[in-house]
């Protein structure tokens, strides 16, 4: 089998009346690497639309999946996904719902939180 688990995670509410909700699935994840025959660019950060910062994610996962532990769909931007291979927690910055919905996927781009 192909990927590994991961464990997606959306808090509701604000402190210190928080509650969380999260679905453990399998995913496809992938480092964003970093083109080195491109001439650098100047005047992108991480946080505007097309930079990818280093240490960026590529999640694919299954929406089937989500539903099955009845995670709250659709999955957004400021969910969290904690990979069970290293511990890493990561935060989505981007949720592109239409890309593999065909396939019944979604492509998720995460970022290392803080």
């Amino acid at each position: 089998m192909r990927g590994e688990e991961v464990t997606v995670t959306r808090i509701f509410g604000l402190a210190p009346n928080t509650r969380s909700f999260s679905a453990t699935v399998i995913a496809l994840v992938e480092d964003y690497q970093p083109d080195r025959y491109e001439p650098e660019r100047t005047g992108y950060s991480g946080s505007q639309l097309g930079g990818i910062s280093q240490g960026d994610r590529q999640i694919v996962l299954l929406v089937d999946d989500l539903a099955a532990q009845r995670f709250p769909l659709p999955v957004k931007k400021h969910d969290r996904v904690t990979l069970s291979s290293n511990s890493d927690m990561l935060n989505i910055v981007r949720v592109d719902a239409s890309k593999r919905a065909v396939a019944g996927g979604i492509e998720l781009r995460a970022a290392g939180v803080a």
